[in-house]
């Protein structure tokens, strides 16, 4: 084969590449579905789960029983939610559940941590603020300091970028008192003065024995927390609240949930389902009596509604359609074998996605192989010497139907 058709063979993979992007991008443009994004609220008034659908024109409201609200009405049920709302039209209930209601009783009790696919595809600086926890100061403060943990607890600083030995020693020295093995695995935190207060990271050394570190003063704090034996951490998501109930929330390896809480760093386990936080969205809302857990994955809905103490006193599942499993969808997985693109919904960040169908696909190869060959035999070519490009359209199926017919007279005797 000379260097005019290895350029051609080239030639034909990369339009091929192409057009695996290109055509599918412009496919879906034109007729993918808008899916309404299902949600759901506990209801301190009528004791029931209110379901939200959001659609491109309105929101709707319904109950489990398939009873409708409008908005206003959606919000007088919900007033621990909507309370601002409520506040200010003056509608806001003096007690609930007979309970007094105070409006900045509800905002403290009010708590909102979420878990989404992107934060497993982000890249991890392994560089982190230490900000002092007791400064005296009536707002939190960046230091010039940033810190890492690998054979041992470093501080540089940020501007000249040299280590600062003594408080690298202090901290390292702390930190194997309570018996941490280095270098960390993960190193997780809230870094940024936005908060009321800070709780520093959580770390999980070498072992998989999870650790608290903050600063106290100037001074280290480490403590060592008590995990089941079996337990690898995923990552975590810390968030300070005022409420002071929980730390945050452990996402384990094999799906397990967990809350570290303020009371002796115990760990309680969320009474949710195992799930994948790579395709699957995690949301813990919490109000005054209820705490209302969600599972929220494309085509899947699991609520969990508990009580304070993390009893479960209601439950709900759904299930939709993906676009995948609407006409559309199905109908993509035919002409398509695959299709590749930059961008997911579980990711921030451009790269190559590539979706394959499967059985499905092959239909779409055999109909692109008729096609090419029912051409050549019209135009009268020699198809025995047209290998390649007869293995480009039976791996890629309609890309490869592309790039043969776009480039198929460069070369004829190819």
């Amino acid at each position: 084969m000379n260097l005019i058709k290895i350029g051609r063979a080239l030639l034909l993979l990369v339009i091929a590449a192409v057009a695996a992007i290109v055509v599918p991008y412009y496919y879906w443009l034109a007729f993918d579905v808008r899916i309404p994004i299902t949600g759901a609220r506990y209801s301190p008034v009528t004791d029931k789960l209110i379901l939200t659908r959001a659609t491109e024109k309105e929101t709707k409201y319904v109950d489990v029983d398939g009873k409708s609200y409008t908005r206003d009405e959606f919000e007088r049920l919900t007033p621990l939610l909507n309370y601002r709302q409520l506040a200010m039209a003056g509608t806001m209930p003096e007690t609930l559940r007979g309970v007094p209601i105070d409006v900045k009783e509800v905002a403290l009790n009010n708590l909102l941590v979420r878990g989404v696919p992107e934060y497993l595809d982000v890249p991890q600086i392994p560089l982190f603020p230490m900000l002092e926890s007791q400064s005296g100061r009536a707002k939190l403060e960046m230091p010039d300091e940033f810190f890492r943990i690998g054979q041992r607890m470093e501080f540089l600083d940020a501007k000249t970028n040299r280590v600062n030995e003594e408080r690298s020693v202090l901290f390292t020295q702390a930190l194997q008192e309570t018996g941490f093995a280095f270098p960390a695995k993960h190193i997780d935190g809230n870094p940024t003065t936005r908060k009321a207060f800070d709780e520093g990271y959580f770390v999980v050394d070498a072992a998989d024995h999870l650790f608290h570190i903050k600063q106290v003063k100037g001074r280290p704090y480490c403590a060592s927390i008590k995990t089941p034996d079996d337990l690898r951490i995923r990552y975590m998501i810390i968030q300070e609240f005022a409420l002071r109930e929980f730390y945050g929330i452990i996402i384990a390896e094999d799906g397990r949930v967990y809350l570290i809480s303020y009371s002796g760093y115990k760990l309680i386990a969320l009474p949710i389902p195992a799930y994948d936080p790579s395709t699957t969205t995690l949301m813990v809302q919490g109000d005054f009596f209820f705490r209302t857990i969600s599972l929220t994955s494309p085509g899947n809905l699991n609520v969990t509604v508990t009580d304070r103490n993390y009893n479960v006193v209601d439950s709900y599942k759904e299930s939709w359609p993906t676009k995948f499993e609407r006409p559309p969808g199905i109908i993509a997985s035919y002409l398509f074998p695959f299709t590749v693109s930059l961008s997911d919904w579980s990711s921030s960040f451009l790269n190559l996605y590539v979706r394959c169908s499967h059985w499905a696909g092959l239909v779409g190869i055999a109909l692109s192989l008729v096609i090419i060959l029912t051409i050549w035999f019209v135009r009268k070519k020699k198809i025995a010497t047209r290998w390649f490009d007869l293995l480009v359209v039976a791996g890629t199926g309609v890309f490869g139907l592309i790039a043969v017919l776009l480039i198929g007279g460069v070369d004829d005797s190819v």
